[in-house]
């Protein structure tokens, strides 16, 4: 059986083989055995990998962000915890020393067991300690190989059906990744020296996310996609050694945006407190995702005035015609959300450390931010060539190579 590796290449965008100059995909991308669609778009939204898995666009498999409100948190009896407000207080001063704040963040973490879910301290990025207890994580929960997570339309329940081997040792699970992405590429390269590979490999490189930090000129940015496009060759040079029938996919889920803009919505948020006269826990909820705004209201009779104030504050800044959109999904998400357009970003957030220089997160054919897909076959692919696709349809040519 033909052995398919996929390698999710995170952020990576086909804008990036010319520009860092990546001579083996430029000459892959050139062949006829090699099926290249130039952009890729994600959904509008924050959830990718559900949607290759799935097959399902985000207004259908309902999975719009990594972190949703608990349900009723309204009702939670707001007690003052001193002990997480001290350690929330020094955290935000620890954040602010590089060297020192992952120590102290793990420290942290070991003691938030006896109050917050092992769920939501994987995903608890910069959100204030005291607040996290009013929020879950959604995509992160599960194993993106079990039933829970997308049922039967997962795609790896298809292939246990047909009882196809798979391997996803070196992927993302419960948002935590092992390893380097350069030791990861070296197991993989192990696994094909030996002859070792399963049916289907997935794995993460995330090489691209150095966008985020760096512009694409930056010299640490163009020597990494240099050395990870050598360690391709590498990859399908062994592939061709060791195995008749293969095929080599490389998924740029989303690419970057060049940010311009940082919005503090704080002030904001005081300005709605103090005007609607609610307090914090007891009658609102917010979460700010670096390009989206969700608030949760208690009283749900106000949320049209809500809207429309946070939407004057915002205007020129947000995205408008997207309520249709964010109807489609469940109130655990908010009852208002606010979509930054292209080159904006909210800072502070509850993500970041310190201002990015490229972001991701906005409606879904925003120029900029699509990704890509590779697929390098050991056969002649008879196949029409497409410029563009969206993200979920990369799982309909997943299986349709795997399950014959």
């Amino acid at each position: 059986m033909k052995k398919v590796i996929f390698i999710l290449a995170d952020a990576f965008k086909s804008e990036y083989i010319n520009v860092c100059d990546l001579e083996f995909l430029k000459e892959e991308i050139t062949k006829t055995n090699t099926l290249y669609i130039e952009k890729i778009y994600p959904s509008t939204g924050f959830c990718e990998i559900i949607e290759y898995v799935t097959g399902k666009p985000a207004e259908e498999n309902g999975y719009l962000a990594q972190i949703a409100f608990k349900e009723e948190w309204e009702k939670k009896e707001v007690n003052i915890n001193y002990w997480l407000l001290i350690l929330e207080k020094i955290e935000k001063i620890m954040s602010k020393i590089p060297r020192i704040r992952w120590i102290y963040f793990n420290f942290v973490n070991k003691i938030l067991k006896k109050y917050i879910s092992e769920e939501m301290i994987r995903v608890r990025y910069k959100i204030p300690i005291t607040l996290l207890e009013y929020f879950e994580p959604t995509e992160s929960v599960y194993s993106y190989d079990s039933i829970e997570f997308g049922g039967k339309n997962n795609v790896f329940y298809k292939l246990k059906e047909k009882g196809v081997s798979y391997d996803i040792d070196d992927f993302v699970k419960h948002n935590k990744i092992k390893g380097t992405d350069n030791g990861r590429l070296e197991n993989l390269i192990t696994k094909i020296k030996s002859k070792n590979l399963k049916d289907f490999t997935l794995l993460y490189i995330g090489y691209g996310e150095i966008a985020h930090y760096n512009s694409v000129k930056n010299n640490f940015f163009n020597q990494e996609l240099k050395n990870f496009d050598i360690k391709l060759r590498e990859v399908v040079n062994l592939l061709k050694k060791n195995y008749e029938e293969y095929e080599l996919m490389i998924l740029g889920d989303h690419g970057m945006v060049n940010i311009k803009n940082y919005i503090n919505i704080y002030p904001i948020i005081e300005e709605f407190k103090n005007k609607f006269n609610l307090n914090l826990k007891k009658d609102y909820m917010y979460f700010i995702d670096s390009t989206m705004f969700r608030l949760s209201l208690k009283n749900k009779l106000i949320i049209s005035e809500v809207r429309t104030f946070f939407k004057n504050k915002l205007k020129g800044y947000y995205e408008e015609n997207l309520e249709n959109y964010f109807n489609k999904f469940d109130s655990k998400y908010g009852d208002i959300k606010i979509l930054l357009k292209p080159g904006n970003v909210f800072y502070p957030d509850y993500f970041n450390y310190k201002k990015n220089k490229g972001m991701h997160g906005y409606n879904s054919k925003t120029q900029g931010q699509e990704g890509t897909f590779v697929s390098i076959s050991s056969q002649k692919l008879i196949q029409e060539k497409f410029k563009e696709k969206y993200l979920y349809q990369i799982n309909e040519y997943i299986i349709k190579e795997l399950i014959k």
